[in-house]
């Protein structure tokens, strides 16, 4: 048995440690830097945990967020370990008490730190003269998807574990931790952490006992209080896009009867201590809230993750919703989307990727005040009235964190208080590179197009994950929405079952052209008395026990409306012949396999082959073709040459 096994077994009560952990753990024992991809729930913590146990050292784990840490300090001092974290919500006692320990404690293993920390010299020479084993960035995806707009000095990681390097006279290991990250991504962070040569372990980030589902809503808040009520959706955790929204929908989910609760980052320490603990232990069944919490949440038994509007990205994505069954037991991830999540999106990324007029407009006017005030203690307000142009107090705060991720300025934040921070200007010389501010906003559009892609796929999700994520495709999951082939509404599914088909055969009968089509379909299948078409397809009153919202969300998302609209491509003379080819393909194996021929590839599906020079077979699986499908059409696909590629 290996150090790493005895340690997993006599300090933690794990009989065996899964091949990533033992992989990794024994590359950072060897002196490797390590960065490890891993499923959410894997037990990625226990591989910086161990080796500082190992070597009776102390590992330094930076942190985004304020969760983790105290559910991993907790955690390990009920096995006996000692940990600390350092992070803005602690008292001025608790504080000090924390620096006591690093300063004395010979038993000290994990020090957990905010990323703001490490700027602080004298910080680091108290980390440096305990001899750390290991530098360590959990969540390490916040470099790279949060580290310029959310958390600046992420971008400082580098020069900080350097500057712990220098001080201890070695170069010290360093690991990363995340569950997703895609190839970019993964350079990202290596680059960042000024990693060498990293030993990369690459498993699994897309849980396969989670079924994914997307709700095309036009109705959120009463298509959520249906879903909770008529779905057994256990534990829950649902994501809003905004702390607004969030306290609105967990106030109106109270007041209807639901155990909510809330959590975002404006809440004060006390209160979001209180709303973890109670989600944590059962005592509240629903928590709302924005992506400020969830990470690193010691709560294995949560059933369903609910996203109220599409997510940031589909690496948020999968981090979220990979917080459902972490037991292994079957778990629910949900997306409520309409088009209007989009826009919301496309906002925050306006807000947080300044125009470079303001940038040299804000920056020229702090070197003003510099001149005068040591250091410059002004709110956002008065900055953007000192600086030239129409420059809006929303403008500021993302244009002084852009600043300071370059190393303009400082922002000196006061312990506990809410004002804005004090700004201290270290080197003039050191602006933002303006020529890349539209190419990272045009980087951030993308990212939000490759999420709505996602939410108006009409393959098999998971199979969309994994080709993101360049992950080895295992064929259709059987478990989402579309692999179901069912309207998407989770009440529907759970309940009745009834495909989209029966119901398209009821608008067909009423008339797809009637400009009263949905209100009469949702009176029949409500079973409402006032039904003014007479049905015999065996559909009245099938959904008597829904809302009119709910079932009006069942019968347009069963037609397919309420997507966004999709381009019509211009083809030229040979995709025209491809496309041809491609319907008489379709309409041979239809017939041949007895299948509905829209079961074959669909018309969206058809349009991206057409719109496509040369596509392989993996592709086809990628655009939502089941991989049967796909062997069956590869045959006659390959006729096609040169237009299918090997």
């Amino acid at each position: 048995m290996t150090i790493a096994s005895e340690i997993a077994l006599s300090e933690f009560g794990i009989e065996k440690l899964s091949q990533p952990q033992e992989l990794s753990i024994q590359s950072v024992l060897d002196g490797y830097d390590t960065l490890l991809l891993m499923e959410t729930g894997g037990g990625k913590s226990l591989c910086y945990q161990i080796p500082a146990i190992a070597t009776k050292r102390v590992a330094l784990v930076v942190t985004p967020l304020i969760s983790l840490m105290r559910d991993q300090v907790q955690g390990l001092a009920e096995r006996g370990i000692t940990a600390i974290s350092l992070n803005s919500s602690m008292s001025e006692k608790e504080f000090s008490d924390a620096i006591e320990t690093i300063d004395s404690d010979p038993e000290l293993r994990i020090i957990y730190v905010a990323p703001e920390r490490l700027v602080r010299s004298r910080f680091l020479e108290k980390i440096a003269a305990r001899d750390p084993c290991m530098l360590v960035v959990d969540e390490a995806h916040c470099i790279s998807l949060w580290g310029k707009d959310f958390r600046p000095h992420y971008r400082q990681l580098g020069q900080a574990f350097d500057s712990i390097d220098k001080l201890c006279g070695k170069r010290l290991p360093r690991m990363a931790v995340t569950a997703t990250a895609t190839s970019v991504v993964q350079k990202d962070i290596a680059d960042v952490v000024r990693m060498e040569n990293p030993n990369i372990y690459n498993f699994n980030a897309i849980k396969s006992n989670i079924a994914f589902n997307v709700v095309h809503s036009f109705n959120k808040r009463d298509d959520l209080k249906d879903l909770l009520h008529f779905s057994d959706c256990g534990p829950t955790i649902i994501y809003f896009q905004t702390i607004s929204a969030a306290e609105s929908v967990c106030n109106d989910l109270i007041v209807s009867g639901f155990n909510a609760g809330i959590y975002h980052g404006r809440l004060e320490p006390d209160q979001k201590t209180s709303s973890q603990d109670r989600f944590s232990t059962g005592a509240t069944e629903i928590i709302c809230a924005t992506n400020a919490f969830g990470m690193g949440i010691d709560k294995s038994d949560v059933r369903t993750v609910i996203h109220y509007g599409i997510p940031s990205s589909i690496e948020a994505f999968i981090q979220e919703s990979g917080r459902a069954g972490r037991d292994r037991d079957p778990a629910k991830s949900y997306i409520f989307y309409n088009e209007q999540d989009r826009d919301i999106l496309e906002f925050f990324v306006k807000l947080s990727t300044p125009e470079a007029s303001e940038v040299v407009a804000i920056a020229i006017a702090l070197l003003t005040m510099a001149q005068t005030l040591h250091p410059i203690d002004m709110d956002y307000r008065e900055i953007a009235r000192e600086a030239t142009g129409d420059i809006k107090k929303s403008s500021v705060e993302p244009v002084l964190k852009m600043l300071e991720s370059s190393g303009f300025l400082r922002l000196l934040f006061n312990q506990g208080s809410q004002n804005p921070p004090a700004i201290e200007i270290i080197d003039q010389s050191a602006l933002p590179d303006i020529d890349l501010l539209e190419e990272r906003r045009e980087e951030l559009m993308s990212i939000i197009r490759q999420m709505e892609c996602f939410a108006t796929w009409t393959g098999c999700r998971n199979e969309f994950l994994h080709h993101y994520l360049k992950d080895e495709e295992k064929g259709p999951c059987g478990t989402c929405d579309n692999c179901l082939n069912l309207s998407g509404m989770p009440a529907l599914r759970a309940d009745f079952s009834i495909p989209s088909a029966q119901i398209k055969d009821l608008c067909e009968a009423i008339g797809m052209d009637n400009p009263r089509l949905i209100h009469i379909a949702v009176s029949i299948l409500s079973g409402a008395e006032t039904a003014e078409f007479d049905y015999s397809g065996g559909m009245f009153g099938k959904f008597s026990d829904k809302g009119a919202n709910l079932i009006k969300s069942i019968v347009t998302n069963s037609l397919g409306l309420g997507l966004p609209p999709k381009k019509t491509l211009k083809l030229s003379d040979k995709q025209k012949e491809i496309k041809l080819t491609l319907e008489k393909i379709r309409k041979k194996i239809s017939r041949k396999e007895n299948i509905p021929i829209l079961k074959v590839f669909n018309n969206r599906q058809l349009e991206l082959m057409t719109g496509l020079d040369a596509v392989s077979v993996s592709e086809l699986i990628a655009l939502g073709l089941g991989s049967d499908i796909s062997k069956k059409v590869e045959k006659s696909l390959r006729k096609l040459s040169p237009f299918i590629k090997s």
